[in-house]
This record gives structure tokens, sequence and C-alpha cells, in this order.
């Protein structure tokens, strides 16, 4: 009987576990059950040779789509302070859904946007834990731009902040 009772223990664990696995993508660079190296949380900015790579983060007991789409989200307000652009936000629902090119970033006013042409994900993790039953998704997004696409954003700022004098 005493073996009986650590067998269900596991059997319990093993079914609210199911299901929730860590995921990536196809040519991720994941080593058996370990995260990359970019999806470390005190590293948000990478420059990578001609473009810059921004991590963004999201955890939530939510759809793992859901939680994907705040990383991008993440990711984008990571490049809106990058640029100098700090309290612009992405604009729009449509860009959440998967359709990343353009991205647009708006200020609060709504009235100061900003359109980013090459702004693509590169690689995704993800971590999922079972907390009473609910699932917790922690997904980091490896998002990159053009060094090139960045140089003309920033130009561009430039130029606003000399027209404002």
């Amino acid at each position: 009987m005493r073996t009986f009772v650590p067998r269900i223990f596991l059997i319990i664990f093993l079914m609210l576990s199911a299901g929730c696995a860590s995921t990536t993508p196809e040519g991720a660079s994941l080593v058996a059950g370990s995260a990359p190296k970019w999806a470390d949380k005190s590293v948000r900015i990478i420059e990578d040779g001609e473009r810059i790579l921004f991590v963004g983060l999201a955890t939530e007991a939510a759809e793992e789509g859901e939680v994907e789409n705040l990383a991008r989200r993440n990711s984008a307000e990571i490049l809106a302070g990058y640029l100098d652009r700090d309290g612009f936000s992405v604009a729009g629902a449509a860009w959440s859904e998967g359709s990343w090119i353009p991205l647009t970033l708006v200020d609060k006013s709504g009235n100061n946007e900003i359109e980013i042409r090459d702004f693509v994900q590169i690689d995704s993790y993800t971590e999922c834990e079972n907390v009473l039953g609910k699932r917790i998704y922690k997904v980091f997004v490896l998002m990159a731009v053009p060094k090139a696409e960045i140089e003309r954003l920033q130009g561009s700022r430039t130029e606003e902040m000399e027209n404002a004098k």
C-alpha cells in the first residue's frame, strides 16, 4: 500500500503537467532542456552584426498565443525606448495577430507615429508550468531590426527635434 500512494501523486502530477512543455521553433539554438542564451531576462538588447536584436518577454496565465503577442509588444516597447521614443506603443491590434511588417508605433496623444519597415521575429522560446491546474506561460521572443533601419529612424528623430526648435 505504501508504494501505491506515491504512484497516485506521480500520476496526478503528470496529468496536471501534461500538454505544458517548453517549446522552440525550428532552427533554434536550444540544447536539450535549456533555454537559448538570448532568453535571459537581464539582456534585452543585443548587437549582432548588421542588426539589433530586441528580446521581448511576457508571463501570463492565458493562451500561449496571447502571451507570445504580449512578448512581441514588449519587444516593440524596448525598440521604442532604444530610439528615444518612450511613451510610444504599438498601434492597432492587427500587428498582434501576425502582421508585423510594417510596425507602427504611436505616442500617447495619437498625433505622432513612426513606421518601422523591417521588424521581424527570428526566434521564440516558451516555458510553461502548471500552478494549481492553471498554465502559466513565460514567452521570450527575439525580434530583429537591421542597423540601417535603426539609423533611418534615428535620423528622422533628429529632424523632428530640429524642426521643433
